[in-house]
This record gives C-alpha cells, structure tokens and sequence, in this order.
C-alpha cells in the first residue's frame, strides 16, 4: 500500500520513458537520421544492444545531446497528474536519472519545468540506481527499466513498473513485482485505488470498535456516548 498522509515517506521516480518521453520512439528517430528503418525494431531488452550498430552509436550521441534529451520530450500520460498526487502525500518527491555529466543542469531545469521537482539525482549511464536508493532513503520506486527495478525489490522498496518494450516481467514476478501500468496515469489509478480502500478499512474498523464499546440501559445496546 502506498504511503497516506499520515504516514510521509520518499518516493522517486525515473525520468525517461516513465515521466517523460518522445514523440515516437526513439530508436525510430534513430534509425531516420542514419538512414535505417527503426520501425521493424523491436527492444525486448534494456540497454544499446539490441540496436543495429548504426543506431545504437547515434542513441549514444543523442543521448548526450541537450536538445534531444531535455528539449524534444514531453511528459508522458498522467505524469503530471501522478506527480502532484504525490506531492501531497510524500514527505519527498524525487526524480532519480541516467544522465552524462553536460546535460544534468539542463535535465534538472526541464523537470523543474514541467514538474515542479527541484530534487533530481544522477547516475552515470550504464549504472546502477541502487546506491542512490540507500543514500537518499527511497521507500517508493516508479521506473520502465527492469534492472533497477530489480535491484529496487532486493532492497525492499516497493515498485510500480511503467511498461515499456523491454519491461521483462518473468524477472520482476520473481521479486514480488508481479504487475506493469500501461502509463503513469494507471500508476495514479492504482495508488489513489489503494488508498481509498484503505480509508474504507479504516473507517469499518472504527465502526467495530465503536459497536464493541457499549454499555446496557434497560436491557437494551447502547452505542457509547463519545
């Protein structure tokens, strides 16, 4: 169960193809500026590998470019949306990414644009989120990349994978992750769905302690006056 207001914990979200992403997909932008056709690709795995050689070199370069990482995305279905129902129950909101060293300032005004976060880690590319997970006391994870979901559940965080071609749930059912959301606003469905049962649990909760806590008048029940 995701955390209530009552009880504020860290959350933290990745940033590409899960709060943000590209018009299409960005091995078929990819593949166009090579001379490729991307469309028949298909990435069943995380990562640069699956790509043809012509793609994957110019991904390694647009992912260094300012322009196409922080300036040609936009947030995804429902980010916005997720994000402020989040502020409102988190003690912190974060966003934990995968940038090279040129791009983090700009990375950072472009989430605090569209977003309002002004918390916002970094890894370098190719590495693990884990260490920041442990530094930063991350209790929520919410990511499209397999690996750091799995190393999110070793941890013990809880997670809400955002499906993407290469999201292997075989690996993340094996962790207890046993379910992907088609976009972030089915990631806010299931967390706003969650708290209002338990809301509805609570509160008939209190109604069996109120029925318990009675006196006898005239051989009668009497709820208790409070």
């Amino acid at each position: 169960m995701a955390s209530t207001s009552s009880s504020k914990r860290h959350v933290a979200l990745d940033l590409d193809w899960t709060l943000v992403n590209w018009s299409r997909p960005f091995w078929h932008i990819a593949g166009e500026i090579v001379g490729l056709d991307g469309t028949n690709v298909v990435p069943r795995e995380y990562g640069l590998h699956p790509y043809p050689d012509a793609i994957a070199n110019m991904l390694r370069h647009l992912f260094s470019s300012e322009w196409f990482m922080c300036e040609a995305v936009w947030p995804t279905h429902g980010a916005g949306a997720l994000v402020d129902w989040l502020v409102q129950r988190f003690d912190l909101v974060s966003v934990i990414s995968s940038r090279v060293e040129s791009i983090r300032e700009p990375t950072k005004r472009m989430v605090e644009r569209f977003f309002g976060i002004d918390s916002v880690y970094f890894v370098d590319p190719g590495n693990s989120k884990w260490p920041l997970f442990n530094m930063h006391g991350v209790d929520v994870w919410i990511d499209d990349n397999p690996n750091d979901l799995v190393d999110a559940r070793v941890l013990g965080l809880e997670v809400y994978a955002v499906a993407a071609p290469w999201t292997d749930m075989t690996r993340l059912k094996v962790v207890g992750c046993g379910e992907k959301y088609d976009s972030c606003a089915d990631v806010l469905f299931n967390l706003d769905l969650q708290e209002r049962e338990h809301g509805k649990k609570k509160q008939g909760q209190g109604s069996a302690i109120r029925a318990v806590r009675c006196v006898g008048v005239c051989g009668k029940v009497q709820p208790e006056d409070t």
